[in-house]
């Protein structure tokens, strides 16, 4: 550890272990029970009597605490989709673009937009989705499935699957809801492909 990169915003980046290290390093006797707030405290005192503290310096930035690139989970800025089923004719999706990928087709001459490609035993059907949208709730048809949820994106008249959610099936309805036609169901936005 550099004392002289000692400054409040850096301490406030650090992690209570390293900030038990950099008291270690100032021979300070720190309680275990002492909150975050009185050890940056008791740290940035022990700097300015040690003529470390920031305003000693020539006020140069200080540079921000190195990010534990274990933090993120693996599938931190992926392409990915998944899918949540509320209810027995209702499925809710959330997808992340990753921004180099995202960049790279809105920035492309033809792009045409995303969609989620709805595949299911016998049929299929596209709904397209607005660039910043991240999350819709899709009504399935009464059929069990198995399903699957492609996030894709058109451009120049091609489409690219960007990702796939895993494949699912539909519980049964219960025998009080009837069938899907006393159901609210629109189709608009929806295209249907017939294969």
């Amino acid at each position: 550890m550099d004392k002289a990169a000692i400054s409040k915003p850096y301490l406030e980046g650090l992690s209570s272990q390293e900030l038990n290290e950099i008291a270690e390093n100032f021979s300070l006797e720190i309680p275990p029970e002492l909150e975050r707030a009185f050890l940056i405290e008791a740290i940035m005192e022990a700097a300015e009597s040690s003529g470390l503290d920031e305003s000693e310096e020539e006020n140069e930035p200080t540079p921000p605490p190195s990010v534990n690139k274990n933090v993120f989970k693996n599938n931190y800025n992926k392409n990915k989709i998944s899918v949540l089923l509320r209810d027995p004719l209702w499925a809710f999706a959330f997808w992340d673009i990753r921004a180099l990928d995202r960049d790279n087709y809105e920035n492309t001459p033809g792009f045409e937009g995303y969609f989620l490609h709805i595949i299911g035993d016998d049929d299929q059907w596209t709904i397209p989705v607005k660039p910043r949208d991240n999350e819709l709730y899709i009504n399935l048809p009464e059929k069990r499935g198995p399903y699957r949820v492609d996030l894709c994106a058109a451009r120049m008249g091609s489409e690219d699957t960007l990702a796939s959610s895993e494949v699912f099936t539909l519980s049964p309805l219960p025998p009080q809801m009837g069938t899907l036609s006393v159901l609210p169901y629109s189709d608009k936005n929806i295209k249907r492909n017939e294969h």
